[in-house]
């Protein structure tokens, strides 16, 4: 989010070569490749290591994934809207692309504020609150279902 578009404000995204994200299912997602690569490649650098550069190529990476599953999930959803949230969401290089697709393939995308683009536990706590506030309480029997959507009311 924030902090790696900070670090790779400077730097050239063609300076280190990062493997391109593949995945079985084109619309998931796994970062684990490109991460192990980043510190193979951090490591190899030692002293010689320049921040804004290997920050910026791995930025780029990750952007062109992202960007990449989301005009597969549009097309396929033929959804009009995008909503993009979570920290991520505050990355301008993200953003810029984003808009970018949105223009180029005719849907609408919102991005809020960067000052809201905050982690996803602050959301998922807000959920809870809101929660909280119709009544819903669980002690700590909760059981947990990390991809139980935030309609379902069973929880």
């Amino acid at each position: 989010g924030a902090a790696l578009d900070a670090a790779a404000r400077d730097g050239d995204p063609r300076a280190v070569p990062f493997p391109r994200i593949r995945t079985e299912n084109p619309l998931d997602f796994s970062f684990s490749g490109i991460k192990s690569a980043l510190i193979r490649k951090v490591q190899e650098a030692g002293t010689s290591l320049h921040v804004a550069d290997m920050a910026a190529s791995y930025q780029s990476a990750i952007v062109e994934a992202l960007v990449e599953r989301t005009l597969l999930a549009m097309k396929k959803t033929r959804a009009p809207y995008l909503l993009v949230g979570g920290g991520v969401a505050a990355n301008s290089l993200l953003q810029t692309r984003l808009r970018a697709a949105a223009a180029e393939h005719g849907f609408a995308v919102a991005l809020p504020d960067r000052l809201l683009c905050t982690d996803n536990a602050g959301m998922i706590a807000a959920v809870g609150h809101s929660l909280l506030d119709k009544g819903t309480r669980h002690g700590l029997e909760l059981e947990t279902y990390p991809r139980s959507p935030l309609t379902d009311k069973s929880y």
